[in-house]
């Protein structure tokens, strides 16, 4: 229907354009020549083309051509009409009549090329738009909706702002375009002192496209106007009230001439400020004039906020009898359109990564623990309409772009602090993002003894519950203190005041991933470090007592800081996504070791001076002291980046460059210190050149004395007995040195220490020479070496010198197969082999001997599947 009305007022407009030409031209300019007339008209399409010769223009130029070809038709009639013959019109053949041809034939092959870009671009729209589908829930509203405009002539879509009442209405367009001649009104985009005016304007248009004249259209308009000059002509040559009555009837009977009905759609009319109501109302009335006139209504408002327009549902009952609601769609299906309409989804973000924002109950257990109160969360979400969820998903792929924010380990906290930002704004805007939330998020707590509301940080809540589970009998309780049942009123109490609020923020404090007992740890911490320093003896030990902290322990620090680092790096992006150990990390890798083994020596010198002067990254600080020793900090720093980086460098190929690193640099080069003991602690080899590399190095280091009361050295041979039963050299082992309670130097402790390496040492494998490669047997030497190296280390009366440095890690393995699908596939072989037959047995151990050396099996799996044969 409205393709044809637009046929005709094309055709209606090239009329004009070839009549004014013809008047022009045989009138006013009849001495203009073909040729000047085809010089004029092919400069003018050179300059439009210069001007706007783009295949997004293509509208506009074809709109100028057309009406080019027109307005020449126009001349050529002219000329015709002058008493000119289309020989004396055509027949000049003079060379310069033949190129303005040529050029004027070459601009339009040029349209013509734009054209053909532009329609493909249209294309491409088009398959986008049509990909956009409805939601089968929507598609059921749909048929609501259409049910209802067959029946009645308005009807209101009442949903929140954002739910997707333009989709379904265009939806509804779209599919019944052949039925309506469609007007939109936004009263967000119109001047709302005229939009009745405007209506009418609109109207006008479809009577005219339907070659209807409206009458009174122009009268009715005037008469609406509110301009000063307006209301003046209106009051002088205008009509009285009733006479505009007549007018506004004649115009409906002009509507009732129409052959279709008029769709018009109100979009947003709740969306005005209260100053507009009345206009709102006129527009109501006004269209309810109308509809029984080939007229029908569609409007999109959210019922509450209608309500505090003053317009409640009596008040709407006259106008819009009708009303359906959205029915609600499951974040599960807006969150995959929206990723299925992303141009491009990075880092193959899918429903799985939302979950955990909408489904997966919320689980704290140390917060159950300490303070005794149910275990699983869960927190209030308003106003989660397709329009926000989208956006929200949107902004999530695009910050996936960088490597640091799509990392799997970091993916939870950064879609989680754009779900804050999008659906908890005000939290959001409150918030300062200065420090880590932990100490920023405030929870509001009732102080019925000063009877005041109080701002509290979660680790404040910890501190004085704890002081009222210390509260001895007979004592009096501080005043500081907060109850088991305080804090349950404040997360959990029906109807409080305050409850909904801290519930959300305590939710989303998890959502973002923060761990509470690691901020409760590292509080313990640095009470502890603070108590060291009032001590003289303990004073003296700084080095030692902070190099004795187990990685474990220091990671877990390291956690919150890094949930803290990406948060307000999210923020503000001149924040570092870094925390300082990992800054540390990233920066040695670039200045010093990946740089040429001649320039590690000047690298680190400049390296050092750029982290004490300055923040090296963004706002990082260096990890350095005065006390600790640089090169274990240094590889406590690299171990720190390795948790979470695993894609951009090699672990194992980097830790084994920076052991070479330090084996340059060492001073003490020969000898085996607590240092060495402490670096060898952060390096956890998975590839199994590298571990034999390390124990030989550490076979050839020269014994000074024992590290009995070290717990550092229970660490390192827990560590190397795991990596070793991993590669295979071990049968087993029965003894976890983690588990030896004792720092002490008791004989208990170091008999312990002996029988697990004893036990060790009896467990290697023992290959012959006759049946396994010189490879092989020399790493069984190396293994044994090493084992055998730690029962004379033990047995050492004096204790190793040092430095008051120490660094305590405690690692624990799961061990399965090297490689679960070679072995399973060798086993099958075995299975179904026959090895009594030389040259299949022989095959079969060159198999092995190639997986060995590939890594695919280890030494263990090796002489287990030799021994299946064999026996």
């Amino acid at each position: 229907m409205q393709k044809k009305n637009h046929i005709f007022l094309q055709l209606k407009k090239n009329t004009e354009v070839t009549t004014l030409s013809f008047f022009l031209f045989y009138i006013l300019l009849p001495g203009i020549s073909t040729n000047l007339y085809l010089g004029i008209y092919t400069t003018a399409i050179l300059i439009l083309y210069f001007a706007a010769g783009d295949y997004r223009n293509t509208e506009i130029l074809q709109e100028f051509l057309t009406a080019g070809v027109f307005a020449t038709i126009g001349f050529f009639i002219s000329k015709l009409a002058n008493g000119c013959t289309m020989a004396d019109i055509w027949n000049n053949k003079s060379w310069f009549r033949f190129l303005l041809l040529e050029t004027c034939i070459a601009e339009y092959i040029i349209f013509w090329l734009l054209q053909m870009k532009s329609q493909k671009e249209q294309q491409r729209f088009y398959e986008t738009s049509a990909s956009m589908k409805l939601f089968p829930t929507r598609e059921s509203d749909l048929e609501r909706l259409s049910l209802y405009l067959s029946e009645v002539d308005a009807v209101g879509i009442n949903g929140t702002w954002g739910s997707g009442k333009t989709f379904l209405a265009d939806q509804y367009i779209e599919r019944n375009q052949d039925k309506y001649e469609v007007i939109k009104v936004e009263p967000l985009t119109c001047n709302m002192s005229a939009i009745d005016s405007y209506l009418f304007q609109q109207l006008e248009k479809v009577l005219r496209a339907n070659r209807i004249y409206p009458r009174y259209s122009r009268k009715l308009q005037r008469a609406l106007s509110e301009n000063a000059w307006g209301k003046q002509f209106n009051s002088i040559f205008g009509t009285g009230e009733n006479d505009q009555a007549t007018e506004f009837q004649g115009f409906c009977q002009d509507l009732d001439k129409l052959d279709h009905k008029i769709l018009l759609v109100y979009e947003d009319i709740d969306r005005i400020s209260g100053e507009n109501r009345d206009q709102i109302a006129r527009l109501f009335d006004l269209t309810q004039k109308m509809i029984s006139h080939n007229v029908k209504v569609i409007y999109q408002f959210d019922l509450g906020k209608m309500a505090d327009l003053d317009f409640n549902r009596d008040y709407l009952e006259k106008y819009i009898p009708y009303i359906i609601n959205l029915t609600e769609i499951t974040v599960k299906d807006i969150v995959t359109e929206a990723l299925e309409e992303l141009k491009y989804v990075n880092a193959g973000l899918n429903w799985g990564d939302f979950r955990f924002l909408f489904e997966v109950p919320i689980v704290d257990y140390y917060f159950g623990r300490e303070f005794n109160l149910p275990l699983q969360l869960k927190y209030r979400v308003e106003n989660v309409t397709p329009r926000k969820l989208k956006a929200f998903v949107t902004e999530v792929n695009t910050i996936m772009q960088q490597p640091e924010f799509s990392n799997k380990e970091n993916r939870n906290t950064v879609i989680a602090f754009f779900f804050m930002k999008h659906f908890f704004d005000d939290l959001y805007q409150e918030l300062p993002f200065q420090k880590s939330l932990l100490e920023e998020m405030t929870f509001v707590y009732n102080n019925s003894e000063d009877n005041k509301e109080e701002q509290i940080t979660i680790m404040e809540l910890i501190a004085r519950h704890r002081l009222a589970k210390e509260k001895k009998p007979g004592t009096e309780v501080n005043k500081e203190a907060i109850t088991t049942e305080k804090i349950k009123e404040m997360f959990f109490e029906e109807g409080g005041k305050n409850t909904g609020e801290n519930l959300d923020k305590l939710a989303l404090m998890l959502l973002l991933g923060y761990k509470l007992e690691f901020a409760q740890k590292k509080q313990e911490q640095e009470k502890e470090q603070e108590k060291n320093r009032e001590n003289d003896r303990l004073r003296e030990k700084a080095s030692e007592i902070a190099l004795n902290q187990e990685l474990r322990d220091i990671a877990d620090i390291e956690y919150n800081e890094k949930i803290s680092r990406l948060i307000l790096n999210l923020h503000q992006n001149g924040k570092s996504e870094y925390t300082n150990a990992e800054a540390v990390a990233v920066t040695f890798l670039k200045d010093v070791l990946l740089k040429e083994k001649n320039q590690w020596e000047e690298g680190w010198k400049d390296f050092q001076q750029k982290l004490f002067q300055s923040n090296f990254y963004k706002d990082n600080h260096t990890v350095f002291n005065l006390v600790t020793d640089d090169f274990c900090i240094l590889f406590r720093a690299l171990w720190i980046y390795f948790l979470k980086h695993h894609i951009q460098y090699d672990k194992d190929d980097i830790m084994d460059k920076a052991l070479d690193f330090y084996k340059e640099l060492d001073d003490n080069k020969e000898q085996l210190t607590l240092e060495k003991l402490a670096i060898l602690n952060t390096c956890e080899f998975e590839k199994r050149k590298y571990y034999l590399k390390t124990i030989a190095w550490f076979n050839g280091l020269e014994i000074t004395g024992h590290f009995n009361k070290d717990s550092i050295y229970r660490d390192f041979l827990n560590k190397y007995t795991v990596a070793a039963y991993k590669h295979g050299y071990l049968r087993r082992y029965s003894l976890d040195l983690s588990y030896v309670p004792s720092k002490q130097d008791t004989e208990v402790n170091n008999q312990c220490v002996q029988r697990f390496l004893k036990d060790c040492r009896r467990n290697i494998l023992q290959p012959t020479s006759n049946e396994f490669s010189e490879q092989i047997i020399e790493e069984i030497n190396l293994v044994t070496g090493f084992y055998d190296k730690n029962l004379r280390l033990i047995q050492q009366e004096n204790p190793a010198a040092r430095k008051t440095s120490q660094l305590k890690v405690t690692t624990k393995s799961y061990v399965s197969h090297t490689d679960e699908t070679i072995f399973e596939a060798l086993e099958q072989e075995i299975k179904n082999g026959n090895f009594n037959n030389i040259q299949e047995k022989e095959s079969f151990q060159r198999k092995l001997e190639e997986y060995y050396k590939k890594e695919k099996i280890n030494l263990r799996e090796y002489m287990e599947m030799w021994g299946k044969i064999n026996n």
